[in-house]
């Protein structure tokens, strides 16, 4: 029997809502009609081979208990040169993983992978060398600063998670808080774009990879509850589908983990994507604002930023 999606009553119960939730992140935490939900899996779709269960609000947190302490930074860590040279592409991913996560992101050194540590093979199909993510992320993790919440590694190269499968976008250990994402499979590069293709794809995928995996390393497990950042995809043309942005369920998770303002989040997520012409995700963004916004004046907090009224 292939995939079928959850009820609607399974997806309220994954969010956990029934938590001491405040109002205005319940709010944000609503499954209305912004959030889409997951088709049933196509023959070759991720669902069709992997079976997986679903990971609920509940199960998260017994993984990560207490949010992690608020002045520990995501490091990224660029492998050789290659990306380095991408310039303002590469400090746009820090724009955006600073947004994304509501947290300071720092930019290491690049790292040149030693020789003789790394397992390698060659690509039967591309014919270029593939390597050994588990070896790479052993690396990462021996590095990994002791003041960072976690490593998120870039490299141009092909990697392979196991001998079993043919290669992989980013492989992630929760344990050691490291992560590795590749952008082999999305050439050319960042923002050069070929022809075709629509303006910023390449782009998008990179940023798609990287907040992917930094949810990894959180504890969060692939989403099956709808269109969500966090649903597994096979090849680059599934991975296209999923949005750049969390289901429900996925968002609980992570307010959890990072302890940041859903408000907060979303504005500098807009701040973002307001560079963007006519984006889908600043349109979907801003309405998701405006929904939460709306239940605010019956709360008697302020808005975050706001001046404290006088008494």
């Amino acid at each position: 029997m292939g995939f079928v999606p959850p009820t609607r009553a399974e997806c309220l119960r994954a969010v956990g809502l029934d938590q001491d939730v405040p109002p205005h992140l319940r709010r944000a935490l609503e499954f209305d009609d912004l959030i889409e939900p997951l088709p049933a899996a196509g023959p070759h779709d991720w669902l069709a081979s992997h079976d997986e269960r679903g990971q609920t609000f509940e199960q998260f947190q017994a993984l990560c208990p207490e949010p992690h302490p608020a002045a520990r930074p995501i490091a990224i860590q660029p492998i050789d040169d290659f990306l380095v040279h991408a310039g303002p592409c590469l400090e746009h991913l820090v724009e955006f993983a600073r947004a994304f996560f509501v947290r300071d992101v720092v930019l290491l050194p690049p790292l040149q992978l030693p020789g003789g540590r790394i397992r390698s093979r060659m690509d039967r199909e591309t014919g270029q060398v593939q390597y050994f993510a588990g070896d790479v992320l052993m690396e990462l993790a021996a590095r990994r600063p002791p003041d960072a919440l976690c490593v998120l590694s870039l490299t141009a190269h092909d990697i392979y998670p196991d001998v079993f499968v043919d290669f992989a976008f980013g492989e992630a250990s929760s344990l050691h808080r490291v992560a590795l994402c590749s952008t082999a499979r999305y050439r050319p590069p960042f923002r050069e774009e070929s022809a075709g293709q629509p303006a910023g794809a390449i782009f998008r995928r990179c940023i798609r990879v990287l907040s992917h995996e930094v949810c990894h390393v959180l504890g969060m497990e692939h989403c099956i509850y709808a269109r969500c950042l966090m649903n597994g995809s096979a090849d680059v043309a599934e991975g296209d589908k999923r949005p750049l942005h969390l289901c429900p369920v996925d968002l609980h998770k992570l307010q959890w983990a990072l302890g940041f303002n859903v408000v907060e989040r979303y504005r500098r997520l807009l701040h973002f994507w307001s560079g963007m012409t006519d984006d889908p995700e600043e349109m979907w963004i801003s309405r998701r604002l405006r929904h939460v916004l709306d239940g605010w004046s019956t709360l008697d907090e302020p808005l975050p930023g706001a001046a404290p009224t006088e008494q």
